[in-house]
């Protein structure tokens, strides 16, 4: 059985990510080790500064390349190891999460049994991979 898991995500929302990323983090151990190599874990970081500036709080941090930092430093090595597949792609252009969920589709729903669009404020239930199989079979 094979699975994608992928979330599109906005600068500002990097604070709610780690969380996120935690559910994913459990949901794959959880898995048998052997069908980690089956699941694909999929990013879009979005710096975008179209609709939303960084306020000074966040510039004084460093800003936006703080920002990629982290989530290249921080977040994505949380799901390295775990035997996953995990991918990522940062852009700052004119990009919507409905952008993000049409290109995720056609990238992997032609492999793939299940295709669970992630969002940056969900938690995944660590159970996730026996009930997916549950269904399937």
């Amino acid at each position: 059985m094979k699975i994608a898991i992928g979330c599109h995500i906005m600068w500002y929302e990097i604070e709610m990510i780690e969380e996120y990323v935690q559910s994913l983090h459990q949901l794959i151990e959880e898995a048998p080790r052997e069908d980690r190599e089956n699941i694909c874990v999929d990013f879009y970081l979005n710096l975008s500064q179209h609709f939303e500036k960084p306020n000074s709080d966040i510039l004084s941090k460093g800003g936006l390349l703080e920002i990629e930092d982290r989530f290249k430093g921080a977040i994505l090595p949380s799901l390295y190891g775990l035997g996953c597949r995990v991918t990522h792609n940062i852009g700052d252009s004119l990009y919507f999460i409905g952008d993000y969920r049409r290109d995720f589709n056609n990238m992997f729903a032609p492999n793939t049994d299940f295709l669970i669009w992630g969002e940056s404020d969900c938690l995944l239930p660590k159970q996730t991979v026996q009930i997916l199989k549950s269904i399937k079979d």
